[in-house]
């Protein structure tokens, strides 16, 4: 069954162009721009998630007549990781380690009956790809505090366009670009410069100069300013 289940997938990745890394018994881990270098590593991999789960369900089918109770479950996460060569002489694999390996492998475990969990990052690198439904911020073992999990429903139809959340519409006509709304919302939720910098997959020093073209474009001079002021700017208008 392991077999099957390796064989059956593996073309599907490689159709995708992932690289795979250790496989740990009925675990798969699958990692993009690196080596190969791609534009969008978060939507390659939500896009790959889909077809694994389309051709798991053809597979758990002829198991579940068989007899067999199985279930299959993806996670995701986007951000930094170390990659390279892993083992001894005689026994070596290519595998990546840092937080964001850890996250992913977490919501896998976390994942049921055929679901696709993503972290935050990818939520944000992939909303106008998938539609997704948001599970609230929760522990997970390992790291210091609860994070945003979302589900990934299904490929956003052609045309469909994504709702602003209010935070996001205070700065949607504004003189902001869309990095900087990304930024403004993440303010408004109370995260620093270096989470931010973790949320949006950059830099903590771009992070920085984002908060400073935003206080600068806006005419304020603080990050609660720009809180209040991304408010105010979601109030309806009478």
């Amino acid at each position: 069954m392991l077999r099957t289940y390796h064989e059956g997938l593996g073309s599907v990745i490689y159709g995708f162009e992932g690289t795979v890394g250790p496989l740990v018994e009925d675990r798969l881990t699958v990692h993009f721009n690196d080596p190969l270098p791609t534009d969008d590593p978060a939507g390659q991999a939500v896009r790959l998630a889909l077809a694994m789960r389309e051709r798991m369900n053809e597979l758990l089918a002829v198991w579940r007549k068989s007899g067999y109770s199985l279930d299959f479950g993806v996670g995701i996460d986007f951000g930094y990781a170390t990659l390279g060569t892993i083992g001894f002489a005689g026994k070596t694999d290519y595998g990546a380690i840092g937080t964001v390996v850890h996250l992913a492998a977490k919501l896998a475990e976390a994942a049921r009956a055929g679901q696709i969990l993503i972290s935050h990052r990818v939520q944000l690198a992939t909303e106008q790809l998938v539609d997704t439904s948001g599970l609230g911020e929760q522990a997970v073992a390992g790291l210091a505090r609860p994070v945003p999990i979302f589900v990934v429903e299904r490929m956003r139809a052609a045309g469909k366009s994504v709702p602003l959340a209010a935070a996001d519409r205070s700065t949607a006509a504004g003189p902001l670009t869309e990095r900087e709304r990304e930024v403004v919302a993440l303010i408004v939720r109370g995260r620093s410069n270096r989470e931010i910098a973790e949320e949006l997959v950059i830099a903590e020093g771009t992070a920085v100069r984002h908060v400073a073209n935003i206080l600068n474009k806006l005419d304020l001079h603080s990050r609660a300013q720009v809180a209040v002021w991304a408010m105010e700017q979601a109030r309806p208008v009478p």
